[in-house]
């Protein structure tokens, strides 16, 4: 095979990966955030600029040697930074103006310097420590950009830190080892960084791919477990992690309660004013229990007009002065829906779950203390013991 025919053969088939590339990302699910919707666009420029910059170094083998290493200086500098542009995206922001100027500055210097040093023929040790230079800096800012945002908790943003270190390792080791003690040829430099080009595509489209599914999943799962009208965590929540929670107690020997409420009356605001005015007295409802909780506290609905509160490390007397706490908040402070003040109070349950008990144990004694307070007269917490 000459030469030529291994330059198209080696363009042949990183156009062919990046074509698939490209295709896979058209099949992958929007995000409905702006920005993040905006990185598959992004990470198709990636893939198309770094075809670009080896189409640049395989001319440069040939009758125009200047315009293909300049080309490739750019190209592949212009890669680094679609990848910052594509992580920044991800995580559903916007580029920065100034970072923006910056990298038009930092491109247009480049090509001015890389142009001069092959028209002088300077020294190739100069034009070598300003691209990898060029090329490192962008990488450096998407790797510190993913840690900011705690980009180890997505798989696929694993992927994308090990690529970018892999590439930061190159560029600031391998680079300067390769070219000080093998001083290769042009053929073995475009070989080599076909090589490259690859394997950093294959892991970056890996990496983008599984990012966009983690962050898919994980929304779904959130959704699963959220009621749409309140914004608490709902039954499906409770029923998976609820044993959780409370085998996790028991192993640390811990105190969980559980606090179920549920409003007076509620039937007749939705006789009264209807259910839209009854669907926003539930969302102020949680609005004003979720203004009370913990951090560790979980609000659940139940269903209807029917809450529950987890809350680990809180033993019988801490729960019942935090159910009284809300009960109060509730009574004194007067809804004002549709223009109409809406007075509301609940009836609470309150109980703490030994360690011989399970969760729904605790759960049916809660509800039969909640219907106690109710029998009793209503706005009142009512506590039991397991």
């Amino acid at each position: 095979m000459s030469s030529f025919q291994l330059h198209i053969f080696q363009l042949s088939l990183l156009g062919l990966m990046i074509l698939v590339g490209m295709l896979f990302t058209f099949m992958l699910p929007t995000p409905s955030q702006k920005h993040k919707a905006r990185s598959t666009y992004f990470a198709r420029l990636f893939l198309l600029s770094m075809w670009t910059g080896q189409a640049c170094l395989s001319l440069a083998n040939f009758q125009f040697p200047v315009i293909g290493r300049v080309g490739y200086a750019f190209f592949i500098t212009l890669s680094a930074y679609l990848l910052l542009i594509t992580v920044v995206k991800r995580y559903g922001h916007a580029m920065r103006w100034q970072v923006l100027t910056a990298m038009v500055l930092h491109l247009m210097a480049l090509v001015g310097i890389s142009f001069l040093s092959n028209i002088n023929q300077l020294n190739p040790i100069f034009s070598h420590t300003i691209l990898l230079a060029s090329i490192a800096t962008p990488l450096l800012l998407a790797f510190r950009y993913i840690q900011l945002q705690g980009g180890s908790k997505n798989p696929g943003d694993k992927v994308l830190i090990a690529v970018i270190q892999t590439a930061l390792a190159v560029i600031m080791v391998g680079a300067p080892l390769y070219w000080i003690f093998i001083e290769p040829n042009e053929l073995q430099q475009t070989l080599v960084s076909f090589g490259l080009h690859m394997v950093t595509m294959l892991a970056f489209m890996l990496g983008f791919a599984v990012s966009i599914m983690h962050s898919l999943v994980t929304r779904l799962k959130f959704k699963i477990y959220q009621d749409p009208l309140t914004n608490c965590k709902n039954r499906h929540f409770f029923y998976e992690m609820a044993p959780k929670l409370l085998a996790h107690a028991k192993r640390h020997n811990e105190q969980m309660s559980v606090v179920i409420c549920d409003i007076d009356h509620f039937k007749s605001i939705n006789d009264k004013f209807g259910h839209v005015v009854g669907d926003r007295a539930l969302q102020q409802f949680a609005k004003t229990l979720s203004a009370e909780l913990r951090n560790e506290d979980a609000l659940i609905r139940m269903g209807g007009e029917e809450f529950l509160i987890l809350s680990p490390r809180c033993d019988i007397a801490q729960a019942k002065a935090f159910a009284e706490r809300l009960r109060h908040r509730i009574e004194v402070n007067p809804m004002k829906l549709s223009g109409v003040d809406i007075s509301l109070t609940a009836s609470f349950g309150v109980v703490e779950i030994h360690s011989d008990n399970d969760i729904y144990h605790g759960l049916k004694a809660a509800d039969t203390a909640m219907y106690e307070a109710k029998s009793a007269g209503r706005n009142q917490v009512i506590t039991v013991t397991t």
